[in-house]
């Protein structure tokens, strides 16, 4: 395989992971969709585990306090039977994108990158399972002094979560957790958080929410590095 070809099929495969992240975690984590292949996924989950997985992720929304904490491990991990519908899924995918995109690929190659479907999503599986948690500031999983954490990449992908959590309403963004792309892409990402509409909204607002409403309202400074949206709070309060 010659070097384009393989520079073609990281990036098909890069793509593949972060839009299958960001499809699992908008469309089957946030219940709601009306999508079809999301529906039945979710069934799949409930046959598996007797509950949907909107059901513990919907509990680890109301879990997480607004300084991002978390004390209950409720929806924070990524489950192990999941793992298998994922390498399925991704291998299927793979295979259905590559032999459009990619000419000449032999029955080798599929071999080969089944393998490694197989070790990344297990590698996945081992990073959400790590991050997870320490994003959150888990129990003791964080350490502020480790190597992890205090690498850019680990503080990108943290601010870029909590902004997830912080955002609230039903307009949820960044929905990638560990391979940002699709959100991108799909015009799901935010780098700031507003939540104007929702505060100004006539719902009923939970003691959490209103928190932030009356922080966004004055411009008190948010845990993470994250800023408010410029068109949330007065000048003074805004990110630039």
């Amino acid at each position: 395989m010659n070097n384009l070809k393989i520079i073609k099929v990281a990036i098909v495969y890069y793509i593949i992971l972060s839009f299958t992240e960001w499809f699992i975690h908008k469309n089957i984590m946030h219940k709601g969709s009306d999508n079809l292949l999301a529906k039945k996924i979710q069934d799949i989950h409930v046959l598996i585990y007797k509950y949907s997985a909107s059901y513990k992720h919907e509990g680890h929304h109301k879990n997480v306090e607004n300084d991002g904490v978390v004390h209950d491990q409720e929806g924070l991990y990524f489950l192990k039977m999941d793992v298998i519908l994922l390498i399925l899924i991704i291998f299927i995918l793979y295979f259905c994108l590559s032999k459009i995109l990619i000419n000449g690929l032999s029955k080798k190659h599929y071999i080969i990158m089944a393998i490694v479907i197989i070790f990344t999503n297990l590698s996945y599986y081992l990073l959400w399972n790590g991050l997870h948690p320490m994003y959150h500031r888990f129990g003791d999983s964080y350490n502020e002094n480790g190597i992890i954490e205090n690498n850019c990449i680990y503080k990108y992908l943290e601010k870029y979560h909590m902004l997830h959590h912080m955002n609230k309403g039903k307009d949820k963004c960044n929905f990638n957790i560990i391979l940002p792309g699709a959100d991108f892409i799909m015009g799901t990402y935010k780098g700031c958080v507003d939540n104007s509409k929702l505060c100004n909204s006539n719902n009923k607002l939970t003691k959490k929410e209103i928190d932030l409403c009356v922080k966004q309202k004055v411009g008190v400074e948010l845990p993470y590095g994250i800023n408010y949206c410029s068109s949330s709070v007065s000048p003074s309060h805004a990110s630039s």
